[in-house]
C-alpha cells in the first residue's frame, strides 16, 4: 500500500480539532522548494529527509505549492491533512485526507517507513523524525489528550480534547519509556506510532518509543471540520487544586518559543513559504465564517464568565 492523498474541494473548511504549532523553522513536515520533507537529527548532524515521490505525495505538493507556495503541513494520525493559514492568524484549513504509509528518504538514499519503523518495543530508541505528527499528553493510565486553540477577537478558545481513554498498553509503554513519570508529552506520528523523549545522562534528551495507537479509535473525527461542527466546542475547566506531578520533559524550555508561521525563514535563505498569502489563496471570509466567528466569540465570553463564577464559588466554599 502506498501513500494516497485526496484533496477536499476549495474553499477549504476550517479545522477546529487538535493541532501542534511549529517550533522554530526546522520542525514538522514542510514543503520547501516544492518537496515535502522534515529535518532529522542524526549522529552525523541534521539532515533533511524528503518524502518518497509517489503519486499521492506529488498531488499534495502540487496543491500546497499552487495555493500557498509551500510551507508547513500537518499530517494527522487519523488521516487529515491540515494547512496553517499563512497570514499567521491562527486559522487552520483542512485540505484533504491521506492514507497509507509516509515513507521518507534518508540522506544516504535509504528509506524510513513511518508505518513500519522496525521491530520496536517500549523504551527503545526512536531513529526517525521526532518533530512531526501531533503533540499530546499521555498519563500513566494510558489516556491521551491533545489541545485545540481557536482564535477569536477576544483571545483564544483553548480546548483539551480527549483522544484515547485509558489504555493498558500505552500505560505500560510510558512506564518503560519514562520510568516513574506520571505524565509526559508525546507525539503521535503520522501513522500512529507514539514517541516521547527521555533524559539520558550521556546524550541528553533522546527520542524513545512508547507504543502504537489505532487512529480509527479517535472520537470526533468529522466534528473537527467546519462543515460538520454545528456549535462551538465544549470547553473543560478544572478549578480544583491538584498535587499531580508536573510534566517533566524536553518541551518545557520550548513552550514559549512557538513562532507564527508567517515569521519563519526557509533554510535556503529565500522568503519563507508560509509568508503572507498571494492573491487567490485561501483566506477566511463569507457570511458563514463571520457568523461562526461571532458565535465562537460569544461562547468564549460565556465560558469565561462561567469560569469566574466557579472560581468564586470554590473560593467561597473553601473559606467556610
Amino acid at each position: 500500500m502506498s501513500f494516497e492523498f485526496r484533496a477536499l474541494s476549495h474553499p477549504f473548511p476550517r479545522w477546529f480539532g487538535p493541532y501542534s504549532p511549529a517550533c522554530g523553522t526546522t520542525s514538522g513536515l514542510r514543503i520547501q522548494l516544492g518537496v515535502l520533507g522534515t529535518y532529522v537529527t542524526t549522529p552525523t548532524g541534521q539532515q533533511r529527509w524528503v518524502a518518497h515521490q509517489c503519486a499521492g505525495v506529488q498531488q499534495l505538493q502540487t496543491l500546497v505549492v499552487s495555493r500557498w507556495g509551500g510551507g508547513r503541513v500537518l499530517l494527522m494520525p487519523n488521516g487529515w491533512v491540515i494547512k496553517p493559514d499563512p497570514t499567521g492568524n491562527g486559522i487552520r484549513w483542512a485540505i484533504g485526507r491521506f492514507s497509507g504509509p509516509l515513507i521518507l528518504q534518508r540522506g544516504d538514499g535509504t528509506f524510513f517507513n513511518m508505518a513500519s519503523p522496525g521491530a520496536l518495543t517500549p523504551g527503545m530508541h526512536w531513529l526517525g523524525p521526532d518533530t512531526t505528527g501531533l503533540e499530546c499528553t499521555l498519563d500513566n493510565t494510558g489516556a491521551i489528550q491533545a489541545r485545540s486553540t481557536i482564535p477569536t477577537a477576544f483571545g483564544e478558545i483553548i480546548t483539551e480534547i480527549p483522544l484515547v481513554p485509558r489504555d493498558a498498553q500505552l500505560a505500560r509503554g510510558l512506564a518503560l519509556a519514562r520510568p516513574g513519570c506520571g505524565r509526559a508529552r508525546v507525539r503521535v506520528t503520522e501513522n500512529g506510532h507514539v514517541i516521547t523523549k527521555r533524559d539520558e545522562a550521556a546524550s541528553g534528551w533522546t527520542s524513545v518509543y512508547v507504543g502504537f495507537i489505532d487512529p480509527s479509535r479517535w472520537p470526533h473525527d468529522e466534528e473537527w471540520v467546519e462543515s460538520a461542527v454545528p456549535q462551538a466546542p465544549q470547553l473543560q475547566f478544572d478549578v480544583s487544586v491538584s498535587d499531580d506531578e508536573e510534566i517533566e520533559d524536553e518541551f518545557e524550555d520550548e513552550a514559549d518559543d512557538y513562532e507564527l508561521e508567517s515569521a519563519e525563514v526557509a533554510v535556503d535563505g529565500a522568503a519563507d513559504v508560509d509568508s503572507p498569502a498571494a492573491p487567490g489563496t485561501q483566506s477566511p471570509g463569507g457570511l458563514g465564517a463571520r457568523l461562526k466567528s461571532a458565535l465562537l466569540e460569544f461562547w468564549c465570553r460565556l465560558q469565561r464568565l462561567w469560569c469566574r463564577m466557579k472560581s468564586c464559588l470554590v473560593a467561597f466554599l473553601g473559606g467556610t
